[in-house]
């Protein structure tokens, strides 16, 4: 479950922190509990880096060793009796009829998977989260040994390890090993910033979590073995964070974004890969667990938090 990291000096992560003790106490089933004696192994992927996008989403999913043995078991099973085969699964590759057809059941075998997805959706609007100005001040000391990178890449590197080290400290357990296996995106696009994110990733989560943790790995999606395990351990943040920020957008483009925690079914403009994904988010049925938050900016120009319960079209 949710273990309250309690801290005054984390500004938007000390808020995001109350919130998710509010959710924990209304809903005692919102988070998994993990068996400390098992590894954790997490997955990532991001979306909404098109310019037609008015938010970027950041899809973490967080699950156990054990789980994923399992997991991987019954996906080579269905790669092999179905036209699947060596296809990648990706959200964007999902006008492909075959892939769209083994979709159901290929999401009803992540959904036996013992962990939670998280989704975190951050309004482009609020440019840069660690300055005033629209872009980190890449003049600053601290930033000195990132001279190299491109502050927007720099900013995502910032906003991921920070997410995900939250998200360690709040669900792991004393002594846990941790995985984290991500996207090869531009975070993490060779062996140089890899090596970077991964110090990152361990000065931050040593920073927030409240108990030592064991080793501290990271991997991209092009150290898989060839079975595609990563590959597809990763396309289930990928398909997550897709459909929902597509379906975000819709709610922003006719104004009809939901006030309340309750999002009622995606507009009718959303596509039919959205939808399937949706349907398969907002099923309480199956046992992943999802956390969706915002975050946004009132009229004041104050940053908010909000937590919503996702809700299917069927």
């Amino acid at each position: 479950m949710w273990q309250a990291i309690g801290r005054t000096d984390l500004g938007l992560l000390g808020d995001l922190d109350n919130l998710l003790v509010r959710v924990q106490e209304r809903d005692q089933t919102r988070f998994p509990t993990f068996d400390p004696s098992d590894s954790l192994i997490i997955a990532s992927d991001y979306s909404g880096e098109h310019k037609q996008s008015v938010l970027y989403c950041y899809a973490f999913l967080i699950t156990t060793h054990r789980s994923v043995m399992m997991w991987h078991a019954e996906c080579q099973e269905l790669r092999r009796h179905s036209a699947l085969r060596k296809r990648r699964m990706a959200f964007k590759s999902l006008r492909d009829g075959v892939r769209q057809r083994v979709l159901p059941r290929y999401l009803g075998v992540a959904g036996a998977l013992h962990g939670i997805l998280v989704t975190l959706l951050v309004d482009k609007r609020l440019e840069s989260l660690f300055e005033h100005a629209a872009n980190l001040d890449m003049s600053r000391p601290e930033f000195a040994p990132y001279a190299h990178w491109r502050a927007p890449s720099l900013e995502k590197l910032l906003r991921v390890t920070h997410v995900l080290g939250f998200l360690v400290a709040g669900m792991s357990r004393p002594m846990q090993d941790v995985l984290w296996v991500t996207d090869q995106d531009e975070i993490a696009a060779n062996p140089e910033r890899l090596a970077e994110l991964t110090s990152v990733f361990g000065t931050v989560t040593s920073h927030l979590s409240p108990h030592n943790l064991g080793h501290l790995r990271v991997a991209t999606t092009a150290s898989d073995p060839g079975d595609l395990s990563l590959e597809d351990l990763t396309a289930i943040p990928d398909l997550a964070a897709g459909a929902i920020a597509e379906c975000f957008c819709r709610y922003d483009e006719t104004e009809t974004t939901p006030e309340s925690a309750l999002i009622v079914p995606a507009p009718t403009s959303t596509s039919t890969k959205s939808r399937m994904v949706m349907n398969w988010l907002s099923d309480r049925r199956k046992r992943l667990h999802l956390l969706t938050v915002t975050l946004g900016r009132d009229d004041q120009g104050l940053k908010y938090w909000r937590h919503y319960v996702l809700h299917g079209s069927q």
